[in-house]
Order: C-alpha cells, then structure tokens, then sequence
C-alpha cells in the first residue's frame, strides 16, 4: 500500500482519549531506557529504548488502552523508479522462515480480531503497523510481523505475482504477451490519478538531489526493469535492525515485548553501521518553474466521443491546468518551525476569511487548491506548497503573481486575533477530542519523526508550544508575519509548478508500452519464452494448491465475548421536546450534539439538490453573518459544523427505508451556547442568495467528486450494481453515487444559482422541523447543567411541521428490477478499471443476516482474493453483505471481464467445496473483527437513534452469528448466489478497452448516467432504518 506524504493541512488533526498514565515501565537485560517523558496533553507517558547489541530503537506510547498498536519501519531509500522498496514491502508479506505458507499476512485476517493491519510504502521509509485490543492476539501479529519483515522467503514466484511478469496468454507463444502484476496494476492506476501524479512530479522537482526524486510506488515501465535478485540485495541492505525503528503503543508490557523481541529477531543479528541517510536539501539560489503532464480529465476516452450525440462536452484541457508555487522551508526536527507553520497553514489557506481562499478561489481563478496545499512535513524537509487546480492556460502568470500578492498583503496586513484564537481552539478541541484507534494515529502521526531521529517530545508538547507562541506574539505582534517573509517572500528554494493534462497522454502510455513489450518480446528466444510459460504454469500451480496453514497462530471463536456492549442511553424529557436522547461519556469535557430530520415531501428538484444543500448550507452565512464571519464564528467555538444526509434501510422489512438530513457539531461545554446559539441562525436564516460563493463552493465540491473516482471506483461501482435491487440503494447511489457527480457536472455547467436558492429554501422548510426531529448529546457525567438549558432554548426555536408529526418517517416500495437496465458499463478514461456484481438479499434482523455475512467474508479469503488479485493481478477484491444486498467488487483492475466470470462462478465454487471448520472458523472471526472494532465517546449508543437497530436485536445478531454453521454458509450461497441472471445488478467502471468490451451489458459514458426519480406512490408505514455492520458495536 503506498502512503502519499502530501496532504494539505488546512484542517488541524490531532488525536487523544481519556485513559490515564501506566505504571512505570521496564525493559528485559539487552535494553536501555535512554529517555521517559510524560506528554500530559495525551496523558500518556513516551519510552525511548535502546537495544544495546544492535542498536535498534523502541519509542513505547505507555497508555492504559487496550487496544493497543505496533509497527516496525525501515528507512528505505530506492536510487530509481522501479518501485523496489513498495513490491518489497508487497512481497514480504507472502511468506516468512517461521511462517512459510503462502500469505501469511492476509491469511491472519481471518485468525485474528486486529482493528487495523497494512503495510505502507512512503518515499524515505516502510512500515508495517498493526493494533488490536486482545494481547494474546498482539503477540500472534507481532511474530507474524516480525518473521515477514526480518526472514522473509522472497520467493521468486511471488516477485512474479506482486512486482511484475510476463503474461503469457494459454500458454501460446503465438498469442500476444503482456505487462501484468499487482504492484505494475496498482501503479498504473495510481499514476492515472491527479493527485499522485502531481505529487510525484512536485516532490521530484523540489527535492531533486536525494530519494525524493524517484517515483517510490513505482512508474509502471519502470517496473518492468526490476530483477527479483535487485530486490533481495535491496532487502539485505535495508531491513536490519540497526536500521529499523518500532513503535507501540497502549497498556501491552514493555518487559514482555522487549523479551518477544530480542527472542525472535535482535539475538539473531550482529550490528552493523548505518549507512542509509536522507540529507537536507540543498537549497537553491534562485526559483525554478517547471512545466509537467498529466492525463485529460474527460468524460470518456477519445475513441467513443461520437458515439452519443447529446453528451456533454469534455472540458478544455486549457481550462484543466494545476499551477502551484512550493517553498521548501525548516528541517523536520525544528518542531517549533513545524507548529508555528501550521498555525499559518491554517491562517494562510482555511476557511474564505483566509487570504488564500479569497484571491485564489472566492475570485474563481481555480476550483479547488492543488493538491497538498498547506504545510507538509512529511519529509527531512518541511515544505508549504499553495495553488489552484483547473485553471485557465491565460491565468497562469496571473495565479504565480496573485500568489505573491497575497504574500505581501499578509505580511503587512497580518492576522487578526479572532482568527488566531479560532486556531487555538481548534488545537484544544483537537487535543481532547478522543478519536476509537489513537494508538494507531499517534504512530502514524509520529513515524516520519522517528523515521529521521526526531526527538519526539517536542513536537508533541502543543500546550507548551502553543504558550510559547502567544507569548512570542506579545513581545512582537509582527512574529507571524515575519516567518512568512522570511520563508515564503524572501525564500529562493521555490517551485513554479504547471501541470498541463494532454489529450494524448493515455494513448501515448499505452503505446510507449506496448512498444516496450514489442522490443523484448522480439529479443526473446525461443528458450526464453519457454521459460516465461512455464514460470506462468508453476506461478499457477501455486496459487491454485492448498498450502498447510497450521503454522499460523489464531484466536478460536470461543475466546470472544458472548455479549454486545451496552451503552445507558437516557431520554431528556420536556414538555413539546421530541425524541432526545443523553450518553454520558467520558468525553473529557466535550459536548456532542447530533440532530437527525427525515426527509419527506421533496420534488424530484429538490432531491436532485439535497447532496448540495446538505454540503453548503453551513457554509454561506447565517442571519447577521456572512459566509466568512460565519465561519471564524463556528471555529472559535466549535470543532466544526457538519449536515449531511444519510437513506437507512429497515432492520426488519426489506421493502422499507427512511431518508434523513443529520447535523452534527462537538464544544467545550463552556461553549454550548455559542454552538447551539450560531445553528440556530443557520436554520432559521440560511443565506442562500450569496450566489458567488454558492458558485466557488459548487465547483470545489465538483473537482473533489471527480477526483475520487478512481480512488474510490470500486465503491462508485458497488453503489452503482446495487442501485438496480432496491430503492433504498437506488436513492443512496442518486445522492452519492456517479449519478449526483454527473449532476453536480451539470448545476456547474448551467449555473443556476438563483434556482438552487429557491430550492434550498423549500427544502429547509420542509425537512427542519421540530415535530419531525430526533437528537443525541454525548456529554461527561453530572453536565446536565452545563447544556439543559441551552439545547431546549435551541430546539424551541425550531418551527413545528405541518406534515407529519413522526420522527421516524420510512417509505415502502417494492424492489423492481429493470433487466435491461440493471447492469451497465461506464466509460471512464483509465488505464484499469472497477467492477462489482450484486444480488438482493434480506434485513438485519432475518436469520439468514448473519450467514450472509458470513459468506461475504468466506468468498472473500477463500476464493476473491486468489483469483482476481493473485491471479489476475487486480489490486484488491471483495465481497461485503448489508443492506439488503451481497455484493462483490474488484480495485484497479487488468481484466474486467475476466472478473466477472469469477463472480458468477461464486455459488458454484461454495457448492462444490467442504467448507472446513478451519474454514468457517476464519470467516466468522473475519465477520466478528469488523462487529467489535472500538467506538470513541462519541459513538457509543447510536445503532437505534441512527439504524433502529436495538440491543436486543444485535445481541440475537450476535448469538446467530455465532451458531452459523458450513451447512448453514452453503444454503445462503445455494439461496440467495442461486438468483436469475436478470435479477443481478453489475457495473464495471473504466476505459473502452479489448476487456471491457468483452462485456456485453450497455456501455455508458459516464455523464450520461444520470436517472431521474420522483419517488411516487411511497407509503408512510413507520420507522424504518438501514443496517449496517459499522452499527451494530
């Protein structure tokens, strides 16, 4: 998995929970504590070991946590573009001295109740983390781990399957050749996005001189330059434990995993000296500009343009152009540089009051900022980096000199205390606000740190640095300006980057590698093609056999808990209050408010433009406030304002959903007033006539939609196959799916705002009613004082309804498939492609619930995984089960069409094989690891506020899960696999290729998707919920 490094950091992310300090730890004979700290804004307590015979480090988090986390990194430091150090970090995985079977890793998906396991490839380093709140199952991951990084196998059929190969196809000489493998896949999707792209040709750019400047992840022609003997020399050189950093986390003794550790891998190793350094960059003279390409972001591949007459236009590439300025600024380790820089991200580019926002996007010179804008300190280097994407060819010069505008405006205009105090809030908000996996976030937070030898400490201490800054500014007012003249006016090392996408960019991909499998194909022997088919043949051969597994460690089923975990909910009564609902926490003095309002009685105009409403409606001013005090007002006393919109099948009835609009916000109980005093000016006084800024926040939302197609192409397509069978999918895919992209394309192309207006204002009326309405508050013991008052005052003042008086408002309608509709191909220029398969199913609460997830997580480890991305080379592959739907889906994938194929092979395959209680056991575990994954405060108590999923009804969820048995697994295959073909929704998502045309379903470009729905004929029947797995804790 690669980890992209660059990542705005407008919005301020920091982690904690409540737990409280350890005791004081110890180390096993080997080990030094070189250092101990107390981090009391975590309260949590930082151990710095040594071992002496190696020199490997261990920073230990000691927190009382149970779910406690781990991970071992290597600094990793590739000279070129093969992409050496991610097809390692891919193939250590698939075999180990101790663990010696095939996949050792995802195998222990099924034998293990982890909460997170991966492994991530960044530019200058390789981790490998995990976490999981048992400590007999952390000690199983550790060794598993461990034996994977330090005593692979490195097999050479695995480097085949992982890094890349030639695809002999049936084994033919005569038959064309091909480029295959799942890291040669991966990357070729991953290099066909902006984002990477940009990412890569920027850091390459401003960081020439070191690693940096390669592509980590690998370019795909590149890769096909890599020899399975380079990637051992490049392992034996790298993983060592004298160049290896581990992490952990939580309440796991350091005694015992110093004493695991130095048994199963430092007493096996002698010292040797570090070699492998990142250095600063050299810094420049004077600017640079560079000019780079990319892929044209049209609505579908060149060779279809004529096929439909009515479809939209592609944009102009000319109007597609990213252009950023990035200034290289203070070494990692400067941890007061790095906090002092990340207040003036935020200053500089958060939220329209920021100066950023104003000339660069309020004056429609780009629709979003380029991607990584902000701060980033993911490097030796520190950098901040600002700019636009879809820009216009003539706006360039101009985009570079407004940027150097904006720079001296805000050194001479400086920054005003509100918004320095609304920052400052947030970092306090952030601090107490307790997210499910901290341990997991801390190291992650902290790994590039520890990765160039940071003394973590200091960078962690936010309550210090934030003192030590206040009170720089108070001994000079100008401190902050002068850092920006410093590093960003008077700073050389500065990048002028233009991204320019090309029309011919694909094509001329595509062809420089057919041209480079034509040369080497031609060079071949006849021995060497011999010897190709027959590594395809033995490549084969392995990943069809069954391999022994009882090497592998596993918690049984009966180690888990019998019971679900309750939480006392309490309802807040009051005369005209409607159904309120109080979970006290310890939400370390933060209070939690939900508001959910069911939808009903919109038009099908309003519900074209509910997924904007709901983004918008926080954001465009409210009563005496326009869109920019609004917002400075929300951050100096809140952690944000949130509405979104959610479609909740019934737990009981399959024909029934309820569609709801939910905010949401979290404060300091001091602040309770101010939070519920602003919602009420945005529900009661909503400035929808701010038509310019509705404009810049619609093209905002529609670059990020477009954006995450191919990041999220399989779940686009899931929705898409799923939205045939029922219509609670149908509406959800509508509202979220490619379908609201392709709408959100035409409200940017038609620009009408003032219609959008009208119809905001309706839609306001008609969901935000006291009479229709639910709410939820999370908030610490014995508070009642703190908010009573405050939130009755607020739901007052909140117009009654004069439509219906129920707080849960569920429709029903019958699940009518449309055969010739129910399976579509979507054009959409990439150079893979996504596809999913869908058949109906039945509710939560029906007995066959629990099988059937069963089954998803069976098909999953024991036949999808194998066959589409071990086989066929797709980066990842699945099956999930909810909602009323058992669905299969595959991520960048080579051959479609092939895929498909194994998804109607699914019912056959658990038909004809004895399911072994090994088997079972594993696909249960599987089911179960998703059900307990932790809840913060926050989340605790919802599943019948948010689903109607009640503890009874997931306790008797829970006892069916456990008596599922194989018997059981192959009648719900037989049941429900067994449908006819026309009752199957499918949708494959990606370019017209030889594979995808293959698929005879009705190909589509992708924005000429769009369906209308009106939602006739509904019957008000109750309350109705939608199911789903993440709920049911």
């Amino acid at each position: 998995m690669l980890r992209l490094a660059r990542s705005s950091t407008k919005k301020l992310t920091f982690w904690t929970t409540s737990c409280r300090f350890i005791s004081q730890a110890s180390v096993s004979p080997g080990f030094t504590i070189t250092h101990e700290e107390e981090l009391p804004d975590f309260e949590m307590k930082l151990y710095t070991v040594k071992h002496e015979h190696t020199g490997a480090s261990i920073h230990h988090f000691a927190r009382n946590d149970d779910n406690c986390a781990f991970s071992v990194q290597f600094r990793t430091v590739p000279q070129d573009d093969t992409g050496v150090a991610h097809i390692l970090e891919h193939l250590a995985l698939c075999g180990s001295k101790s663990y010696p079977c095939p996949d050792p890793f995802f195998k222990m998906m099924t034998r293990s109740m982890a909460t997170f396991m991966n492994a991530m490839t960044a530019p200058d380093f390789t981790m490998y983390p995990f976490s999981t709140q048992n400590h007999r199952d952390f000690e199983n991951l550790l060794g598993i781990y461990l034996d994977a990084a330090f005593f692979p196998n490195l097999d050479y059929l695995y480097f085949l399957q992982e890094g890349w190969r030639y695809d002999a196809a049936e084994g033919n000489h005569s038959l064309p050749m091909k480029f295959t493998g799942v890291v040669f896949n991966e990357m070729k999707g991953s290099m066909n996005q902006i984002q990477s792209r940009y990412d890569y040709v920027c850091r390459k750019n401003l960081m020439p001189s070191n690693t940096y400047s390669t592509n980590f992840g690998g370019e795909p022609l590149s890769i096909v330059d890599l020899t399975h003997d380079q990637l051992c020399k490049f392992h034996a050189s790298h993983y060592h434990p004298s160049n290896s950093k581990f992490i952990t986390y939580g309440n796991y003794p350091l005694s015992e995993f110093t004493r695991l550790l130095d048994e199963l891998v430092l007493s096996k190793f002698d010292p040797i000296a570090p070699t492998l350094q990142v250095p600063s960059e050299t810094r420049w003279s004077s600017p640079k500009k560079i000019v780079e390409y990319c892929a044209q972001n049209e609505s579908l591949p060149q060779q279809s343009k004529n096929m439909i007459q009515d479809i939209l236009a592609a944009p102009s590439s000319k109007n597609e152009i990213t252009v950023s300025c990035n200034f290289l600024l203070s070494d990692i380790d400067d941890h007061y540089s790095s906090f002092c820089w990340t207040i003036l991200s935020y200053l500089l580019t958060s939220g329209p009051s920021s100066p950023f926002h104003k000339t660069l996007l309020q004056s429609q010179l780009g629709a979003a900022y380029a991607p990584g804008s902000g701060f980033d300190s993911s490097y030796r280097d520190t950098s901040f980096s600002i700019g636009v994407m879809m820009a216009k060819e003539e706006n360039i010069d101009k985009i570079i000199n407004v940027i150097d505008e904006t720079i001296e405006s805000a050194i001479f205009d400086g920054f005003g205390k509100d918004r320095l105090e609304s920052v400052l809030n947030l970092i306090e908000l952030n601090l107490k606000h307790q997210k499910a996996n901290f341990g997991l976030n801390m190291i992650m937070m902290t790994s590039n740190l520890i990765n160039h030898d940071c003394d973590v400490v200091p960078h962690l201490r936010f309550s210090e640095n934030s003192k030590r800054l206040q009170s720089d500014l108070e001994k000079n007012p100008r401190f902050l300006q002068e850092l920006v003249e410093k590093n960003l006016r008077n700073n050389p090392h500065r990048l002028h980057l233009i991204l320019k996408p090309k029309a011919s960019y694909r094509a001329q991909l595509e062809e420089k590698e057919q041209q480079l499998l034509e040369a080497r194909v031609k060079c071949m022997t006849a021995a060497d093609k011999d010897r190709i088919i027959l590594e395809s043949e033995a490549l084969n051969e392995q990943q069809s056999k069954s391999h022994d597994e009882s090497c592998l460690p596993a918690l049984k089923i009966s180690d888990l808990d019998r019971d679900i975990k309750r939480y006392e909910v309490k309802e807040l009564n009051s005369s005209g209050l409607p159904e309120s609902i109080i979970c006290e926490q310890p939400t370390n003095g933060i209070c939690y408010f939900r508001g959910v309002f069911p939808i009903e009685q919109l038009t099908a105009d309003e519900r074209d433009v509910l997924p904007l409403f709901a983004s918008v409606i926080t954001q465009l001013g409210a009563d005496d406030l326009v869109f920019s005090q609004l917002q400075d007002k929300i951050n100096s006393a809140t952690g944000g304002f949130s509405c979104s919109w959610d479609v909740a099948s019934h737990p009981e009835k399959p024909k029934c959903f309820e569609e709801y609009l939910i905010i949401s916000s979290h404060c300091l109980l001091p602040k309770v007033s101010d939070m519920f005093g602003l919602w009420k000016k945005i529900l009661r006084l909503p400035h929808f006539d701010a038509e310019e800024y509705l404009r810049v926040l619609m093209r905002n939302r529609l670059q990020g939609l477009e954006l995450s197609i191919e990041q999220a192409g399989h779940m686009y397509a899931k929705n898409l196959a799923e939205s045939y069978l029922n219509w609670g999918s149908h509406v959800a895919e509508l509202y979220s799916g490619l379908s609201h992209v392709r709408k959100m394309r035409d409200f940017c192309k038609e620009d009408q705002t003032s219609r959008y207006m009208k119809l905001f204002d309706s839609i306001l009326k008609k969901c935000f009613t006291r009479s229709k309405s639910r709410f939820a508050l999370h908030v610490p013991s014995n508070s009642e004082t703190s908010y009573r008052d405050q939130f009755l005052g607020f739901v007052s003042d909140i117009p009654m309804s004069e439509c219906s008086t129920q707080s849960r408002l569920w429709f029903e309608r019958d699940n009518k498939v449309d055969a010739a509709e129910a399976k579509k191909r979507v054009l959409f220029p990439s150079q893979v492609s996504y596809a999913a398969s869908s058949v109906p199913t039945v509710p939560m609460t029906h007995p066959d619930s629990p099988a059937l997830q069963v089954l998803a997580k069976f098909l999953t480890w024991n036949m999808l995984h194998q066959e589409i991305r071990e086989k066929g080379g797709a980066y990842g592959a699945g099956a999930s089960a909810g909602s009323g739907n058992l669905s299969f889906y595959s991520y960048r994938d080579p051959t479609p069409d092939n895929t498909l194929q194994v998804f109607a092979r699914t019912r056959e395959f658990v038909k004809s094989l004895d399911i072994s209680e090994e088997m079972l056991s594993g696909a249960k575990m599987s089911t179960f690891q998703a059900l307990d994954m932790p809840k913060s405060p926050s989340q605790r108590g919802l599943s019948y506020f948010l689903r109607g999923v009640t503890d009874d009804m997931r306790q008797k969820y829970r006892d069916r899960l456990f008596a599922v048995t194989a018997e059981d697994v192959k009648r719900v295959a037989e049941t429900y696999l067994g449908v006819p073909d026309e009752l199957r929704g499918g949708a494959v998502i990606g370019p017209d290729d030889k594979n995808t045309r293959r698929i005879s379903w009705k190909s589509v470009p992708l924005f000429h998707l769009y369906r209308i729905i009106s939602c006739p004929g509904f019957c008000f029947l109750g309350a109705v919920f939608k199911w789903s797995i993440m709920f049911l804790n």
